[in-house]
Protein backbone atom coordinates (compact mmCIF):
# COMPACT_ATOMS: atom_id res chain seq x y z
CA UNK A 1 0.00 0.00 0.00
CA UNK A 2 2.83 2.40 0.79
CA UNK A 3 4.30 1.91 -2.70
CA UNK A 4 0.95 2.82 -4.26
CA UNK A 5 0.75 5.98 -2.14
CA UNK A 6 4.24 6.99 -3.32
CA UNK A 7 3.19 6.43 -6.92
CA UNK A 8 0.08 8.55 -6.45
CA UNK A 9 2.06 11.32 -4.74
CA UNK A 10 4.65 11.27 -7.54
CA UNK A 11 1.90 11.56 -10.13
CA UNK A 12 0.22 14.41 -8.27
CA UNK A 13 3.53 16.28 -8.22
CA UNK A 14 3.95 15.67 -11.94
CA UNK A 15 0.47 16.99 -12.60
CA UNK A 16 1.15 20.07 -10.46
CA UNK A 17 4.33 20.76 -12.46
CA UNK A 18 2.42 20.28 -15.70
CA UNK A 19 -0.30 22.59 -14.48
CA UNK A 20 2.24 25.25 -13.57
CA UNK A 21 4.31 24.87 -16.73
CA UNK A 22 1.47 24.66 -19.21
CA UNK A 23 -1.44 26.65 -17.86
CA UNK A 24 0.48 29.45 -16.20
CA UNK A 25 2.46 30.04 -19.40
CA UNK A 26 -0.70 30.15 -21.49
CA UNK A 27 -2.37 32.54 -19.06
CA UNK A 28 0.72 34.74 -19.05
CA UNK A 29 0.67 34.83 -22.86
CA UNK A 30 -3.03 35.69 -22.88
CA UNK A 31 -2.42 38.47 -20.37
CA UNK A 32 0.41 39.88 -22.50
CA UNK A 33 -1.80 39.88 -25.59
CA UNK A 34 -4.57 41.68 -23.73
CA UNK A 35 -2.10 44.22 -22.36
CA UNK A 36 -0.85 44.90 -25.87
CA UNK A 37 -4.36 45.24 -27.23
CA UNK A 38 -5.41 47.53 -24.38
CA UNK A 39 -2.39 49.76 -24.95
CA UNK A 40 -3.10 50.02 -28.68
CA UNK A 41 -6.89 49.78 -28.88
CA UNK A 42 -7.28 53.28 -30.30
CA UNK A 43 -4.67 52.62 -33.00
CA UNK A 44 -5.95 49.20 -34.07
CA UNK A 45 -8.49 48.92 -36.84
CA UNK A 46 -11.55 46.81 -36.20
CA UNK A 47 -10.26 43.75 -38.11
CA UNK A 48 -6.90 43.77 -36.34
CA UNK A 49 -8.59 44.21 -32.97
CA UNK A 50 -10.90 41.27 -33.68
CA UNK A 51 -7.95 39.13 -34.76
CA UNK A 52 -6.03 39.95 -31.57
CA UNK A 53 -9.03 39.19 -29.37
CA UNK A 54 -9.77 35.92 -31.17
CA UNK A 55 -6.17 34.85 -30.68
CA UNK A 56 -6.43 35.66 -27.01
CA UNK A 57 -9.66 33.72 -26.74
CA UNK A 58 -7.78 30.74 -28.16
CA UNK A 59 -5.09 31.04 -25.48
CA UNK A 60 -7.70 31.44 -22.75
CA UNK A 61 -9.83 28.55 -24.01
CA UNK A 62 -6.84 26.23 -24.20
CA UNK A 63 -5.77 27.24 -20.70
CA UNK A 64 -9.23 26.67 -19.27
CA UNK A 65 -9.51 23.24 -20.89
CA UNK A 66 -6.01 22.22 -19.80
CA UNK A 67 -6.71 23.39 -16.26
CA UNK A 68 -9.99 21.46 -16.14
CA UNK A 69 -8.33 18.31 -17.49
CA UNK A 70 -5.52 18.50 -14.96
CA UNK A 71 -7.81 19.39 -12.07
CA UNK A 72 -9.95 16.36 -12.86
CA UNK A 73 -6.95 14.10 -12.43
CA UNK A 74 -6.49 15.46 -8.91
CA UNK A 75 -9.72 13.97 -7.63
CA UNK A 76 -8.63 11.28 -5.24
CA UNK A 77 -10.89 8.50 -6.46
CA UNK A 78 -9.85 9.11 -10.08
CA UNK A 79 -6.15 9.10 -9.14
CA UNK A 80 -6.63 6.05 -6.97
CA UNK A 81 -8.68 4.09 -9.51
CA UNK A 82 -6.93 5.04 -12.73
CA UNK A 83 -3.64 4.13 -14.31
CA UNK A 84 -2.11 7.41 -13.14
CA UNK A 85 1.30 6.83 -11.68
CA UNK A 86 1.51 3.25 -12.82
CA UNK A 87 3.82 4.05 -15.71
CA UNK A 88 0.94 4.39 -18.17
Amino acid sequence: MQAEEKIIEKERKRIARDLHDTVSQELFAANMILSGVAGNVERLDKDNLQQQLKGNRGHSGYSAKRFADLALTFTSDRVGKSDLGRGA
